[in-house]
């Protein structure tokens, strides 16, 4: 007897949701291991063309310019440049520096690329370049260098190509592109006198402290407090996720950690809006999460930083 054989109509079906399943795997891969699709290229607009530049030196992580250029303004790091020569290489910076002979671009993340000629005397622009983002829920990301520096600088990239209904906002730019509010030096009152130049939105995630360790614990109790109050009083707040800090091996940082963390605790206490994202708890225990100066999350820390931060979210 011969087995029976799935209908017609069977098969179609599992083609057609393994065809979905497919595609949908393929746009979230290709999004996340080609970031050059995360950005709006149909709305990209160039600030200011500066002609032939002089390259001094290029690599896959800096860019040095000869400055012999007459305008500098709208060298900063909102923009996304552009430097061609037979090809097209765009890239953003983590820092610009400028001398009398030199501009450097350190910290470069090349965007479709880093090029693969040497360059003589290429054509520079400044462009307006933004990332993607269609969601319904803006957030602002207020810190310090636990969020921008090194590999703290992907941090929102990485929240975003985990939950693309947000929408990233601030008066700076970060590497990639998004829109924050962090500082690699800021203490508690640098945020603090911050927040009056920081535009409402509906979510805000908190990361700091880093640098607090010589702030006094009265102080820095009523300025934790006096942020998130702050926040809280805005009308369209409806969330503010708090991350602590991580656990160190370096027990005068992990002392000072778990003091922060109780100040953040009872400052987040009896405030419905906020929401303390345990980090602390998640990674004690667990080894390989922090960087050589036992400070800051290494990209395993980080990438556990943002699974919290995106379930807390939802």
């Amino acid at each position: 007897m011969q087995p029976k054989l799935p209908s017609k109509k069977s098969i179609i079906l599992v083609w057609a949701l393994l065809v979905g399943y497919l595609t949908y795997l393929f746009l979230y891969k290709s999004t996340a291991d080609f970031f050059q699709l995360n950005y709006n290229w149909d709305a990209i607009t160039v600030i200011e063309n500066l002609g032939e530049v002089t390259v001094d030196s290029l690599s896959h992580d800096y860019v040095v310019l000869k400055n012999d250029l007459k305008e500098i303004n709208n060298i900063n790091l909102l923009h996304t440049f552009l430097i061609e020569q037979e090809e097209k290489s765009y890239f953003r910076a983590s820092t610009i520096a400028f001398s009398e002979k030199q501009i450097l671009f350190s910290g470069v993340k090349w965007i479709n690329g880093m090029p693969k000629k040497q360059m003589h005397s290429p054509t520079f622009q400044i462009l307006n370049l933004p990332v993607i983002q269609n969601g319904t829920n803006t957030i602002t990301t207020i810190g310090d260098s636990q969020m921008l520096w090194q590999d703290g600088r992907d941090f929102r990239k990485n929240l975003h190509l985990k939950n693309k209904d947000l929408v990233f906002k601030g008066n700076y730019k970060d590497v990639n592109g998004y829109p924050h509010e962090a500082g690699i030096y800021n203490t508690s009152n640098d945020i603090l006198k911050m927040l009056p130049d920081i535009s409402s939105t509906s979510h805000y995630i908190l990361f700091f402290g880093a640098h607090d360790k010589r702030t006094n614990m009265e102080t820095l109790k009523a300025e934790v407090c006096e942020i998130l109050n702050t926040l809280t009083l805005r009308q369209q707040t409806k969330k503010i996720l708090v991350l602590n800090l991580p656990p160190s091996p370096v027990n005068e940082f992990n002392e000072f950690n778990k003091a922060f963390n109780e100040i953040l605790s009872n400052c987040a206490s009896n405030i419905e809006t906020v929401k303390m994202v345990s980090l602390y708890e998640e990674l004690e225990g667990q080894t390989d999460f922090l960087m050589e100066d036992n400070v800051h999350l290494n990209e395993r820390g980080l990438n556990i930083a943002v699974k919290l931060l995106n379930k807390a979210l939802k």
